[in-house]
């Protein structure tokens, strides 16, 4: 990492602040807002230009930190963990890099996005959710389906934009959160913002979370230390740099031994007597992510802004077992790159339009594997509200990675008959390129002499919502997916030096239908989920996803004691039909098709508990109280029956 450059900037942001009283404006402190309501709990906003890393302005309520305070969630996947299309699957001890499938596509499919530069590693293409910590997360904007390739690349079943907390307040805000779980799992995240001029607001953060982990050699230890500087220049103009540094030690034991485990009287569910595949394999990881983010208003009318982003990243990966040893378990990484995106407003006209560069490096064991790669995008969207009745859109992005192209499209019309029922239809075709060590893998599965690692997906949905005010909510989608070149990992021939390859399957398709409905009478609310998949014919019979998945919630969310408690209880259950799934192989950080025997049906019933009492929330769960034993990825046994507890504190001055 180049510190010079992180030096340079902050001297830069710092200078500016001392010009400040030549340009000063008063900033209202919007901390002074009363912030004890159940919808603005522990929420603070900027005051200039807020959404610096906003790629919409839709409503995104249900993943904001006004909502998800009053939840029990402890990383990003909980806050998917009941979302219809989407199964998260777990290794059974936290810090692991647990996967979530969405709309049936693997954790490959899935774009992490944070104030809109992207995180995804570019060497395996994915990025695990215990890295970006929940403390610092004003919202997450969640683009599914046919817009989800628009934001980013490779985001071929969804795109997630991690939009940070911003502050903008004289008064210091301090932050607390302590969290303990199962298996000595041990959670402590502290943050602090004031602005040191009228201009410049300074951020910095730290969490430290460890576990010994549920079974032997499952043990997690991170440290992740955030910091900002966020400029605000003019009501025209804001500047940020963010400093994103993380580092863990993780355990991985490649599962529990199932049959000899109980060849030898045991239970494998039980901690005490089961046996893992691996004492020792260990892997270390070390990141840094700087940002350098801005957001102008340029044009008369202010929601014409322009965001822009610069970035760098690198990471390095060490993993060691003497049981395996293969070309991907050492590896390093860097990307540097820059988006621009503006918007322009003209009602009843929307039209977003940008673009992106990007350089990727990386270094694996054998020096002939050093892949190199320059990726460059454009995108644009247009979309015509005519009278709130007949909503057309259309969105493409064009994209040069390496050698390949890549032209992707698409269109939707939305209906609104009635104020309170929409229905929308929508088609896209779009590319997904391989990651870096896709292709650098050299081991493939074809059924034609040429190697195409291009992913091609053809998409089409059919949407419809009804909400009738406060009181019903419902929503369904049904889509057909065709993917042309599917790369799938899966285990290789007895003789090969590699234990995977990936198959390019000619045609892969997925149907499925989601559904979610809510109701909330008075203080109470209910709401269920359900999703159906089906996936097409393979040359192997494994069956990847499960065909149904059901989950259901009731909750309570009021008052108690004059008002001196506010109370958010209630009950969540979840439902997952037979399947093989995925296997889990940690020396490549790859999840595979799983052969080795399929998951049986499970359902699971958790119960939790948050309360508000004067400026701290305190949040009990009572997971898997029926004490369940079941696999989401085989062979790793979920928790049990368990008991977690966190509290957060915001003290203001």
């Amino acid at each position: 990492m180049n510190f010079r450059t992180t030096f340079r900037a902050i001297g830069f942001l710092l200078w500016l602040s001392s010009v400040d009283g030549a340009i000063a404006q008063t900033v209202p402190d919007t901390l002074r807002q009363a912030a004890d309501t159940l919808a603005t709990a522990d929420s603070t906003r900027n005051t200039f230009l807020p959404e610096i890393g906003s790629y919409t302005n839709r409503d995104s309520t249900s993943f904001s930190i006004s909502q998800f305070i009053w939840t029990d969630a402890v990383t990003m996947g909980d806050l998917l963990h009941l979302q219809p299309g989407v199964l998260f699957r777990r290794l059974g001890s936290a810090g692991q890099p647990d996967m979530a499938t969405i709309g049936g596509i693997d954790w490959r499919g899935s774009a992490i996005l944070l104030d809109g530069r992207p995180m995804n590693d570019p060497v395996t293409g994915v990025e695990n959710l215990y890295d970006i910590p929940l403390e610092h997360i004003e919202r997450v904007e969640l683009f599914g389906g046919t817009e989800s390739f628009l934001l980013a690349a490779s985001a071929s079943a969804a795109a997630m934009n991690v939009v940070s907390r911003q502050f903008n307040t004289g008064r210091p805000v301090t932050k607390v959160r302590f969290m303990q779980g199962p298996s000595e799992h041990l959670l402590t995240d502290a943050l602090f913002a004031q602005n040191i001029t009228r201009r410049l607001n300074l951020m910095f953060g730290v969490q430290r979370q460890v576990t010994d982990g549920r079974f032997l050699n499952s043990a997690y230890d991170s440290w992740i230390v955030r910091s900002r500087l966020r400029y605000n220049l003019s009501e025209k103009l804001n500047l940020s740099l963010t400093d994103l540094y993380r580092r863990s030690v993780t355990g991985f034991n490649n599962g529990v031994l199932i049959d000899s485990t109980r060849s030898l009287g045991n239970d494998p569910f039980n901690e005490a007597e089961a046996v893992v595949t691996s004492r020792q394999a260990s892997q270390t990881y070390e990141r840094r992510d700087v940002t350098l983010n801005l957001i102008a208003a340029l044009f008369p009318d202010s929601t014409w802004t322009t965001k822009a982003a610069v970035y760098y990243s690198r990471a390095d990966r060490e993993y060691s077992d003497s049981a395996s040893s293969g070309p991907f378990e050492q590896f390093s990484w860097n990307f540097a790159g820059a988006t621009l995106r503006q918007d322009l407003r003209m009602e009843p006209l929307s039209i977003l339009f940008g673009g992106q560069i990007e350089s990727r490096k990386a270094s694996f064991v054998l020096p002939s594997l050093s892949p190199k790669r320059n990726y460059a995008a454009f995108f644009t969207s247009l979309s015509l509200n005519a009278w709130d009745i007949l909503e057309p859109a259309g969105y493409m992005r064009g994209e040069s990675y390496g050698e390949g192209r890549a032209f992707s499209y698409g269109g939707s019309v939305a209906i609104r008959p009635a104020e309170m029922f929409e229905l929308k239809a929508a088609y896209s075709w779009f590319a997904r390129f391989p990651s870096l060590q896709e292709g650098s893998w050299g081991l493939y599965k074809n059924s034609t002499a040429e190697i195409n690692l291009l992913e091609r997906h053809a998409l089409s949905e059919l949407t419809g919502t009804l909400h009738i005010g406060e009181v019903f909510r419902a929503a369904a989608t049904v889509s057909e997916r065709t993917i042309t070149n599917a790369l799938l990992f899966t285990p290789a021939t007895t003789f090969s030096s590699s234990p995977l390859a990936i198959e390019i399957t000619p045609e892969l398709s997925i149907v499925q239908f989601s559904g979610s409905a809510g109701l909330r009478l008075w203080v109470l609310d209910a709401s269920g989920t359900v999703t159906f998949t089906e996936t097409g014919k393979r040359a192997s019979s494994s069956l990847l996803l499960p065909k149904f998945v059901l989950t259901g919630e009731i909750s309570y969310m009021g008052e108690l004691l004059d008002g001196a408690l506010k109370t958010h209880v209630g009950a969540r259950s979840r439902y997952v039909g037979r399947h093989n799934g995925f296997q889990f192989y940690p020396s490549f950080m790859v999840y595979a098709e799983n052969t080795a025997r399929s998951l049986t049906p499970f359902s699971t019933l958790d119960l939790y508990g948050v309360f508000k009492i004067g400026d701290a929330f305190i949040n009990l769960t009572w997971g898997n109280i029926l004490d369940k034993n079941y696999f989401t990825i085989y062979p790793y046994p979920e928790l049990g029956r368990h008991l977690r507890i966190s509290i957060n504190w915001v003290f203001l001055d």
